[in-house]
């Protein structure tokens, strides 16, 4: 069976909606950098292959960079390594100038314990990985090691608890705390970073977002041997994928080099009450299954 890596965001984030719209020189093309780089609250890229899923993921914060924490549920350990590419900003310029060129061509706890299985700096963040077989035990740990995370809602940590699912926790390092990182975390243009860890299926989870306050843009790029999709999600579909496109994600993510590919774009608004529960990304269906499947609420499928 394939194993893949997941990732989940947990913040209260702002949604700052900006548009910079950027012309370049080889014909009218017109990069709408806004609508990938600046709206959307989280923003990742996912690979899988070989059974191993590499999720990179870039979130937008709007309060002080001091207060900032971001819980991870992973269903395993992953490595954690800092993305020093521009892999956003690429994907977002080919993905447009792709589609453009493509429409021309004509196509319950007990007893708590928390376990740290890893505590480390990596790039501007402190990152810890955690195992824990109790809600409360869990909160109780983050505050002390001062990750924030809202104590009336141990609902959530518990729904990843009895999947038996670790849990990164980041913050900015104290001595990353500055004028840049701050910008960065309200741009949502910080620092990605990229979580490489088995499981069974392409997952991104999706209930403890439910913990944002407000609509959250999801934006997810998928790189695979095949076209991806979910019914809540509108999708663009980029096959072929050359082996000398999109150098910067194959340079973070070694595992595509060498590699055809097929570039999935999924896009969708939800509301906290409809995330209860994780997402599996599944291989396309035909046409007519997707014609038969209708997405629960609305999406947001600009490009």
């Amino acid at each position: 069976m394939e194993r893949i890596t997941v990732c989940v965001v947990a913040l209260i984030l702002g949604v700052v909606s900006m548009c910079l719209p950027t012309a370049f020189a080889d014909g009218a093309f017109v990069w709408h950098r806004g609508a990938d780089l600046y709206e959307p609250s989280q923003k990742a890229v996912i690979s899988h292959l070989n059974g191993v899923e590499d999720l990179i993921l870039q979130v937008k914060y709007a309060g002080p960079a001091s207060d900032f924490c971001w819980i991870v549920p992973l269903p395993a350990a992953p490595k954690i390594t800092a993305v020093e590419k521009d892999v956003f900003s690429e994907l977002s310029l080919y993905t447009q100038k792709r589609r453009e060129r493509d429409r021309k061509q004509g196509r319950g706890d007990e007893s708590g314990h928390v376990e740290v299985i890893d505590r480390k700096k990596v790039g501007v963040y402190d990152t810890a990985v955690l195992k824990g077989n109790s809600s409360d035990a869990l909160i109780e740990w983050l505050s002390e090691a001062g990750f924030l995370f809202p104590k009336d809602r141990p609902d959530v940590l518990r729904h990843y608890v009895m999947k038996k699912w670790v849990f990164a926790a980041i913050r900015i390092h104290p001595k990353e705390l500055s004028q840049d990182t701050a910008m960065g975390l309200r741009e949502g243009t910080i620092q990605p970073l990229l979580f490489t860890f088995p499981a069974k299926e392409i997952v991104y989870p999706l209930r403890i977002s439910s913990l944002n306050a407000g609509e959250t843009k999801v934006l997810l790029y998928v790189l695979a041997e095949r076209a991806v999709w979910h019914p809540w999600f509108s999708a663009d579909k980029y096959p072929q994928v050359k082996k000398n496109e999109l150098p910067k994600c194959r340079a973070e993510l070694r595992r595509l080099s060498g590699r055809n590919l097929f570039l999935t774009k999924m896009r969708a608004r939800l509301c906290p009450t409809l995330m209860s529960d994780d997402i599996i990304i599944r291989p396309s269906p035909s046409a007519e299954q997707s014609r038969n499947r209708q997405r629960p609420y609305s999406v947001d499928s600009r490009a």
